[in-house]
């Protein structure tokens, strides 16, 4: 049997918490939008950045939700500024309700990072995780609750992402527990590059030649320059400095970090000096930028003449190109891994065909050296 209220049904119980709250003198109301699964709390007066409604991160289809969303509502009542974000800057860890919580997650989620949470399947299952949870909220539910998947499981990778956002909204965790949630939590969901699917410099500067339309010639030749996500050059933090590197902005998937050119010689060729990229929309998602990029990838691939060619291929030559360059020998993989934004974990589970290949050269010189 489904245990799913259906809408009709929840309409009626919410219609009947909102009388009993208001018997009560509150100002603070459950309410149902067609656009959300999720209760909403209406304010009688406007919350502190003007808006009237607030999502709380609570099913309405689960049965048990909407009694939290009441107890939300009364909390609220004694206490208006309990999800105002700069009270929980200065007092970190001011949630007295698991409500509140997801509640202040959902909307830094949505208004900082620009996720669209009913889209997404980890973080609709992390916020409903956490909304059934029970009890005060303390640090040890919240790591309990990090931990209960296992060590090598995408589960558990997909709940680290969470902990950094419930990090920044005031969630106070052990620091040396995180550290060491980080470090052993090992999902191995990548695949290691194919030296095969990976083009040459001569490939790729033929197919950034063949783009016509000079926007989508200057973002994919900055691909190829600086090795980025397809989503990346719409996270520009400013354009390319006097040596030719760039920042990409904490709106990335990974946040802010500065990059090097590969080839300077490619800035001059595509007029990476001076950009003019497509426009992009600041309501799209990291992924949905993505997206964007990889369709106009396919939609033209005419000039991509590398086996399997995708967007992503001409990141994976930024990598190849630098360990396999003399230019580069200085180069260490932890420092290559920050140019690409992820960790020197990752980055080996990727190029450790290349990263072998550079440290065996490195050990055979020292030997010839000492010999």
């Amino acid at each position: 049997m489904n245990k799913d209220l259906d809408r009709e049904q929840r309409v009626k119980n919410v219609a009947s918490a909102v009388a009993d709250l208001k018997r009560l003198g509150v100002d603070f109301f459950p309410r149902l939008t067609s656009q959300s699964p999720n209760y909403y709390i209406r304010s009688q007066c406007s919350w502190q950045d003007g808006s009237k409604y607030k999502s709380t991160g609570l099913s309405s289809k689960d049965p048990s939700s909407l009694q939290k969303v009441v107890d939300l509502c009364m909390a609220l009542h004694k206490d208006p500024t309990l999800l105002d974000s700069r009270k929980h800057k200065a007092q970190k860890s001011a949630f007295s309700a698991w409500g509140a919580l997801c509640m202040k997650l959902e909307q830094h989620l949505t208004e900082n990072l620009r996720v669209n949470v009913a889209g997404h399947t980890d973080y609709k299952r992390h916020l409903r995780e956490l909304s059934e949870l029970t009890g005060p909220v303390t640090p040890a539910k919240v790591q309990a609750w990090a931990e209960a998947d296992p060590k090598d499981s995408r589960q558990r990778f997909r709940k680290l992402t969470t902990m950094r956002s419930l990090i920044s909204i005031g969630v106070e965790v052990d620091s040396l527990w995180w550290t060491k949630l980080q470090g052993e939590s090992h999902f191995n969901g990548f695949r290691a590059i194919n030296p095969r699917e990976i083009p040459n410099d001569e490939m790729i500067q033929g197919f950034v030649d063949s783009i016509s339309n000079p926007q989508w010639q200057q973002l994919f030749g900055l691909i190829a320059v600086y090795g980025l996500r397809s989503s990346e050059p719409f996270c520009l933090e400013s354009h390319t400095d006097s040596d030719g590197w760039i920042e990409i902005s904490e709106d990335s998937k990974t946040g802010y970090r500065v990059v090097m050119p590969r080839r300077t010689d490619w800035l001059d060729r595509w007029n990476l000096w001076d950009l003019d990229l497509p426009e992009g929309d600041p309501k799209r998602t990291v992924r949905e930028k993505g997206s964007r990029t990889c369709r106009y990838f396919n939609r033209h691939p005419e000039g991509a003449t590398w086996r399997k060619p995708t967007a992503y291929s001409l990141r994976h030559a930024y990598a190849a190109r630098i360990y396999t360059s003399r230019e580069f020998d200085h180069l260490m993989p932890h420092t290559t891994a920050r140019y690409m934004g992820h960790s020197e974990k990752i980055h080996r589970e990727y190029y450790q065909r290349w990263i072998d290949k550079k440290e065996l050269k490195e050990k055979a010189k020292r030997e010839a050296r000492g010999a």
